[in-house]
């Protein structure tokens, strides 16, 4: 065996990469990466993540965290998890800016599964049933789905570590979708002519722990754990 020739050719094959990547480049890493919402470095125990979606009471000027005061669904029509109510879900999407005219859809999050639920007893009945709230909370452990963002791997591809959040519901016994503000309108002084901050939510990714921060376009550095959505309503509804 001639051991020079060995060597030759183990030089061609490094060569012959080298040419290769000069000329087809190299290929983009599109590998995406887990991350969990940010938490305190000084609390024992991880935080989950709760979003709660207020409609529009029927009753009353203010917005509530249930379905039947809005008129939605009925407590049986919860309870018998009907087609419709079944159906519904939350949508969440995440874009690359607030402004609607160029902002892009990078991501998006479905809440429909394992909402919070609410006792309730029904006429002529002693005992208590459970119904299903507008209201998920998401953790490490037992509602994962949604607790965790999965964005790219490398920063490179996009040059993008901020997203902005915006909510939405689809109510399956109309085919509609109703979207959702962070704060109520009422606190506004102009509550049907509303800037684009009320729909949106900052999504910070940090790559150093790959963690996000949910915060307010107005508080960019307070952490929200708690995320409070309220029903937008048009003022010709």
């Amino acid at each position: 065996m001639n051991w020079d020739f060995l060597d030759r050719e183990d030089t061609l094959i490094k060569y012959q990469e080298e040419v290769l990547n000069k000329i087809l480049g190299f290929p983009n890493d599109y590998e995406v990466r887990r991350f969990e919402m940010f938490q305190n470095p000084n609390n024992d125990i991880t935080l989950p993540l709760t979003y709660n979606f207020n409609f529009k009471s029927s009753t009353n000027d203010d917005w509530v965290l249930n379905y039947t005061d809005s008129g939605r669904f009925t407590q049986r029509e919860l309870y018998n998890n009907t087609r419709t109510y079944d159906k519904s879900f939350f949508k969440l999407d995440f874009y690359d800016t607030t402004n609607p005219q160029t902002k892009k859809n990078y991501l998006t999050i479905i809440l429909n599964k394992r909402p919070n639920k609410t006792t309730y007893t029904f006429t002529a009945q002693t005992t208590s049933v459970e119904i299903g709230l507008p209201s998920f909370t998401l953790n490490y452990n037992k509602n994962q789905e949604g607790f965790f963002i999965y964005w790219f791997d490398d920063p490179t591809i996009l040059n993008i570590n901020t997203l902005y959040m915006t909510a939405k519901f689809f109510d399956a016994s109309n085919g509609q979708f109703t979207s959702f503000t962070t704060k109520k309108q009422t606190t506004s002084t102009t509550p049907y002519r509303l800037g684009t901050d009320f729909f949106n939510r900052r999504v910070s990714f940090d790559y150093n722990d790959s963690t996000y921060k949910i915060t307010l376009m107005d508080q960019p550095t307070v952490q929200e754990n708690v995320i409070e959505w309220y029903e937008y309503i048009n003022p010709a509804s």
